[in-house]
């Protein structure tokens, strides 16, 4: 019998979405606190972390600008998504009812949906430490 021809339990489904739920809302913490540390400087200049555009990376004033400008919008989006994911892994348990396909599927939706208000600020940061950037980076020029 294949795999995929096993139905599957409600402990089965749970034991794939609280790891990744967990993982989400880890990821979020760490985003935020990535956010808080580059734009106090404690993380400097890094080709992983960060507002990086070519107008960010011109100087390191660029850069700081950059980030400042960004953290309010991608702090945001990374308490989003720790908060989404705690939201997913609840809804499930709630709403699935010991049923592993609703589970699964309200566990989804929720995590589907709310990665839009995930992205969306955290895109929208991006945009802000970039328009910051050209700022510094012209009036250096």
């Amino acid at each position: 019998m294949l795999a995929q021809d096993a139905p599957l339990t409600w402990a089965g489904a749970w034991a794939i979405m609280l790891p990744i739920g967990l993982l989400l809302i880890v990821s979020g913490l760490v985003v935020v606190g990535v956010a808080k540390r580059l734009a106090d400087g404690q993380i400097g200049m890094s080709g992983i972390a960060g507002i990086r555009t070519s107008a960010t990376m011109s100087s390191p004033e660029a850069w700081s600008a950059a980030q400042r400008a960004g953290k309010k919008l991608t702090v945001i989006g990374g308490r989003t998504l720790s908060w989404s994911a705690a939201i997913a892994i609840g809804a499930g348990l709630w709403f699935g009812e010991g049923d592993p396909e609703r589970t699964t599927a309200v566990w989804a939706v929720v995590v589907g949906v709310s990665s839009v208000g995930v992205l969306v600020p955290i895109l929208l940061g991006a945009r802000a430490g970039h328009r910051a950037a050209v700022v510094v980076r012209d009036r250096n020029a």
